[in-house]
């Protein structure tokens, strides 16, 4: 466990929009939840670039369940942006 929480870590300070996709992809797939939370983070939070990459495509095409899920999460930090800008 120890070797694959280094790993995630190291992958992770690789994340790039051109990887992003493909390596939330390989998270799913090795049940890197560190990794995949990091990946996800990085793609609500550039997503506009993120999108128009190639990795984007292939993740969109073999697993959309995962998109779903990213826009999930985009849908929670925009509600959660909200309530914050009503409450100052």
């Amino acid at each position: 466990q120890a070797l694959k929480g280094k790993c995630e870590e190291s992958l992770a300070n690789t994340l790039s929009d051109e990887n992003a996709a493909e390596l939330l992809l390989s998270a799913d797939m090795h049940n890197a939840l560190d990794l995949k939370a990091q990946c996800i983070e990085y793609i609500r939070d550039n997503s506009a670039q993120v999108i128009t990459t190639a990795g984007w495509e292939q993740m969109a095409a073999t697993r959309p369940e995962l998109g779903i899920g990213l826009f999930e999460s985009l849908a929670v930090a925009v509600k959660n942006n909200n309530k914050k800008q009503r409450t100052n």
